[in-house]
């Protein structure tokens, strides 16, 4: 019987569709949930964030590992959004509102765009993104 390993959360890439599972090989998914026995000669069994309806086995995949520029990618990613929770929580702060409009505060963000000193070629760009939402 194979050495059981919890990968909860840890992100895999598919070098194997042996078993049928349908997931393209390359492909990088999430193992969302482990097995170690799924009542078949104890082979392990992992759930994974691409197809939920179908398992891998170990031999499906390797641990992937990301590069110094894929975690400076996600870590700016991670930054931007944190930093757009933070403009929304702002807003309702400042406006004295306790639940999140997105609509509203589209508007109001353009507003205050169109309200600075700027050309009117930067306020038609606050316009059209507003518009394309």
């Amino acid at each position: 019987m194979e050495k059981f390993e919890n990968l909860n959360g840890k992100k895999v890439k598919i070098i194997s569709t042996e078993n049928g599972h349908g997931v393209p090989m390359g492909t990088v998914v999430t193992i969302t949930a482990s097995y170690p026995n799924n009542g078949f000669g104890g082979t392990a069994t992992y759930y994974h964030s691409y197809n939920s309806s179908t398992v891998l086995y170990r031999k499906n995949f390797v641990l992937y590992s990301l590069t110094k520029e894929e975690l400076q990618k996600e870590l700016e990613e991670t930054q931007k959004k944190a930093s757009d929770i933070q403009a929304k929580i702002d807003f309702l702060n400042e406006n004295n509102l306790e639940n999140f409009d997105e609509d509203y505060f589209k508007v109001y963000s353009a507003l205050q765009e169109l309200d600075k000193d700027s050309s009117i070629t930067e306020k038609v760009k606050v316009i059209i993104n507003l518009i394309k939402g």
